[in-house]
């Protein structure tokens, strides 16, 4: 963490794609495969699971499979 964990994250970004969502966009739907990670820099996503909200996640909110249900 701290530094150490700045340097492998910087040495990461060149392979980063960025993406900008407006309100109410889907960026995955429920049952979807997956290859990709999402880092939420601003902002506030709304994970939905049979259309009822399940969580509200922001920047500084971390969730692994175990937590999102997979």
């Amino acid at each position: 963490r701290g530094l150490q964990g700045d340097v492998r994250l910087r040495s990461l970004a060149p392979s980063f794609e960025f993406k900008t969502c407006e309100p109410d966009d889907a960026v995955f739907s429920e049952g979807d495969e997956s290859d990709v990670m999402f880092i939420l820099l601003n902002g506030s996503v709304a994970l939905e699971k049979a259309g009822e909200l399940v969580a509200l996640l922001d920047g500084s909110t971390v969730m692994t499979d175990e937590g999102s249900g997979h």
